[in-house]
């Protein structure tokens, strides 16, 4: 049933996802994750078929990257940010040719000064070293720099350890847990809002 087989990717998910050395391959070809853990979760349904296994998980692949969309006010933002003289740092995990291929489709590329994409350097979020490396190509101290990212964990925490001011993107609303151990120095829901009062 659709039910079975979304429990058993999302068991893999979880599995594949959860071990740091796979998600750093994966993470830098993720259509052949996507395969492996369609593979394995399809496999453990009594499906062998490996056209059907690739299929089904290429298509996900394509559809996601259909998906893929700024986020609301993006654009207006990062215009507005650069006419007061902000400077932009990008930093990112993924494929090289993944993540550049995104920032030359949204027209993002030429905001930053420095874009520093994991499968480049050797090692990126939650790794500190990433964090100092942009800090040290930008010549400024951590105090000077604020950080705005989606993920509590790789996003604010590791800046955090450095002095920079920590901006977590809740764009699904969701708010911080509870028992929540990692406190960013500032939640939004929106990117405009780093231009509001």
């Amino acid at each position: 049933t659709l039910d079975e087989l979304r429990q058993a990717v999302r068991a893999v998910q979880n599995w594949y996802w959860g071990d740091p050395a796979r998600h750093k391959t994966g993470r830098e070809n993720l259509r052949q994750a996507r395969r492996e853990v369609v593979g394995k979760a399809l496999k453990g349904l009594g499906i062998e078929d490996e056209d059907i296994i690739n299929g089904f998980a290429d298509r996900y692949t394509d559809r996601q990257d259909e998906l893929i969309h700024l986020y609301p006010n993006t654009l207006p933002t990062l215009d507005a940010l650069k006419r007061a003289g902000v400077r932009f740092a990008l930093i990112t995990n993924g494929s090289s040719e993944g993540q550049r291929a995104k920032l030359t489709r949204f027209g993002l590329t030429d905001y930053f000064e420095h874009i520093l994409i994991d499968q480049e350097l050797g090692f990126g979020k939650p790794d500190v070293r990433v964090f100092e490396h942009a800090l040290s190509l930008l010549k400024l101290q951590g105090r000077d720099v604020w950080m705005v990212g989606d993920n509590p964990v790789w996003d604010i925490e590791p800046p955090k350890a450095l002095g920079i001011h920590a901006i977590w993107h809740d764009w699904r609303r969701a708010g911080l847990p509870a028992d929540a151990t990692i406190i960013p120095d500032r939640i939004i829901t929106d990117i405009g809002e780093l231009i509001s009062p």
